[in-house]
């Protein structure tokens, strides 16, 4: 890959002194400025995502030497990504040096282990797509490759199709019974939902009639989730539906949150479920919560147990 950016170059493992890192440092936040200001300017999309790239490179080669220094007891990390010589004692001096912070310098390392082709990939995409090349994907990437995942597994997923584990699904069906609807689902999804009815994309559940037991997985993004939410809390309590299990991100700040949280038993997931998505790895950013709508709570927090719990049940 090739950029126009006027920043003065640093190659891969350059920064061999406090002063380097204490540089390049400086040189990221001015380059976080230009980015704001070429888009303030109407620079073309693939002028600012040049800025986006190689500020990205700039805070991959922080995140490599700082992942290479020794940590607050002197232990250097195993997974070093450069080798090199340092005055700085620890990593708690070097955030102190730098100004840069222990999670922003954490997010640097994430970065640093993303491969040069999937950083590649993306930085075309956004190119292709006339969109901004995005630091989170990269980040996300990169911490695919830090927790032991393989580069083809770092085509993370931002869709609204993120299909139930088979282990969520099963518990949901000691509750339910027999699943008669799933009303945001597809053909792929209902391979392991088994529900008996689906409504698709194209038949847009929400203008649909529903009934008996519901799996309710709806599409994540806003406004979606608080208008199938909203949906299932209104078939409940007009006696349309028998039970209704919803599962959904961990989002306590939205308003459609709270109104299943104020009227249903809720259970927290322990870590974030594995969703899945053919061609792809669903990597969650945050943890998941599940509702139910029905007469058998017990059975409910009983067939989550393994891996979700309920707050003071």
């Amino acid at each position: 890959m090739t950029t126009s950016i006027a920043i003065a170059p640093f190659s891969a493992g350059s920064i061999t002194s406090l002063q380097d890192a204490k540089a390049l440092a400086s040189q990221v936040k001015g380059a976080h400025e230009m980015k704001r200001v070429a888009a303030t300017l109407g620079k073309s999309i693939p002028e600012i995502n040049d800025f986006a790239l190689r500020t990205i490179e700039m805070k991959q080669q922080l995140g490599s030497w700082y992942e290479s220094l020794p940590d607050e007891r002197g232990k250097r990390n195993d997974l070093t990504l450069s080798e090199c010589s340092d005055e700085v004692a620890n990593k708690t001096k070097a955030q102190e040096e730098t100004s840069i912070s222990r999670d922003s310098f954490n997010k640097f390392v994430n970065m640093a282990y993303c491969p040069e082709e999937v950083l590649e990939k993306h930085f075309n995409k956004a190119n292709d797509d006339g969109t901004i090349l995005k630091e989170e994907a990269i980040e996300r990437a990169g911490k695919v490759i830090r927790n032991g995942g393989k580069p083809e597994e770092c085509d993370s997923y931002d869709g609204n199709r993120w299909y139930t584990p088979t282990e969520v699904i099963d518990a949901a069906k000691t509750v339910l019974g027999a699943i008669d609807l799933d009303p945001a689902s597809d053909e792929a999804a209902n391979e392991h939902v088994g529900a008996a009815q689906i409504f698709t994309e194209e038949d847009n559940g929400l203008e649909q009639d529903w009934h008996g037991n519901v799996w309710l997985n709806p599409p994540y993004s806003y406004p979606h989730v608080e208008h199938f939410c909203d949906k299932a809390i209104a078939e409940y309590q007009a006696g349309n539906i028998d039970q209704c299990i919803v599962l959904v991100n961990n989002c306590t700040d939205a308003k459609w949150f709270m109104r299943l949280a104020e009227n249903f038993p809720m259970m927290f997931s322990k870590g974030r479920f594995k969703f899945w998505n053919p061609g792809h790895a669903c990597q969650t950013r945050q943890g998941q919560a599940l509702f139910y709508m029905g007469q058998h709570k017990k059975q409910f927090f009983n067939a989550f147990a393994n891996f979700a719990y309920a707050p003071n049940s």
